[in-house]
């Protein structure tokens, strides 16, 4: 017995590797082409960004494990099926519960791995990719800049029409902002060029434009002042670089956090039906390596046999299934349709039913 399990985890471990390369491969190109562009277009260095990417993989990692663990199942199973191995293991006296324990007790101890890694290693790297992140645009602020959208930085918005950044000059600029005595001021300006100073922040030097304000004894009064040229400070305090990196966001707290959290708003009787469900999304997403098992177990078992073509169809509709109510359960929580935790492990109670349903026709052999 113990010669099968290993022929069967074996047979699975590499459909699981490859699945899980292909899954991580899919989930971060979009963040691959981000940071390419940042290293060929702003001239972050590679080491910042290699950092950027590290602390990437481990949220990517705990989205991949689930639906690799679908795949591979599907693709070990299907290829013992299609070679008869799994009728001549039957025919030898092992039962169809007997082939299926192996792999589920394997995929309870991925899910529990798996909940130590989503509660502790991801919002811990979360937590870094941020501050690495606040710390290279506190260094170098013009990577903040871009063409055709509103940014913003400190109490300050900007607006480009269009920007060179190799030659640091923009053209079409609307900034808004409060002053010190609290009136807004909007400046507008034809064109100009940046620079960085680490110790300041962000010097624009405007061409051609002007300043409108409201006269602060007369609030019904508009003034508009015009300048041939005129220097501007967008001033990135350290202090305020250090007090967004010591916040947390929901992602970047562990469990323990968001409990403690939780507890505070309730106290206060404020809503907090987002923290529940980012709550217990921390064990849901891992969790549904088991469920993706109880389903994909027997239908890897079935007599018909299954190709790797379907096995990839199959995987692809339960993702697209699973992911729907999930994030169906995570809005209607959120919003209190639902009671959270409830809302939250709707996809798993949902197809893990289906699963061992299932999994019982297929030991009864009356699939």
């Amino acid at each position: 017995m113990r010669i099968l399990t290993r022929y069967i985890l074996r047979e699975s471990l590499a459909s699981f590797l490859l699945a899980m390369l292909l899954f991580t491969f899919i989930l971060l190109m979009n963040r691959i082409f981000d940071l390419v562009n940042m290293v060929i277009s702003k001239g972050v260095g590679l080491s910042a960004v290699g950092k950027l990417l590290s602390y990437t993989l481990p949220f990517t990692l705990t989205l991949s494990l689930p639906m690799a663990t679908l795949l591979a199942i599907l693709l070990a199973l299907g290829r013992l099926n299609q070679d008869n191995e799994i009728t001549a293991i039957k025919a030898s006296g092992v039962s169809t519960l007997r082939l299926m324990t192996p792999l589920l007790i394997t995929c309870v101890l991925l899910s529990l791995v798996g909940v130590y890694f989503n509660d502790w290693v991801v919002p811990a790297a979360n937590h870094k990719f941020k501050n690495l992140y606040m710390e290279i645009i506190y260094r170098q602020p013009v990577l903040k800049l871009e063409e055709r959208t509103f940014i913003e930085l400190q109490n300050t918005r900007l607006y480009f029409e269009s920007i060179d950044k190799k030659a640091s000059t923009f053209k079409g600029v609307i900034i808004y902002r409060n002053e010190k005595d609290g009136l807004p001021l909007m400046i507008t300006a034809q064109g100009g060029n940046f620079h960085s100073d680490q110790k300041q922040g962000l010097v624009l030097e405007l061409h051609n434009g002007a300043r409108h304000m409201v006269d602060k004894n007369d609030f019904l009064k508009y003034n508009r002042i015009f300048f041939k040229t005129y220097s501007m400070l967008i001033n990135l305090a350290q202090d305020a670089t250090k007090d967004a990196i010591r916040y947390k966001s929901l992602r970047e707290m562990n469990k323990r956090e968001l409990g403690t959290e939780i507890q505070r708003l309730k106290n206060s009787n404020i809503k907090h039906n987002t923290l529940l469900v980012e709550y217990h999304l921390r064990n849901v997403i891992p969790f549904a390596c088991l469920t993706f098992a109880l389903i994909a177990i027997p239908l890897g078992l079935r007599p018909k046999q299954t190709t790797k073509g379907l096995g990839f169809g199959l995987s692809l509709i339960l993702i697209i299934v699973y992911y729907t109510i999930l994030i169906s359960g995570m809005t209607a929580g959120e919003r209190g349709i639902i009671k959270p935790v409830i809302a939250i492990w709707l996809p798993n109670l949902l197809i893990g039913i289906a699963g061992i349903l299932f999994s019982i026709k297929v030991i009864r052999g009356k699939v």
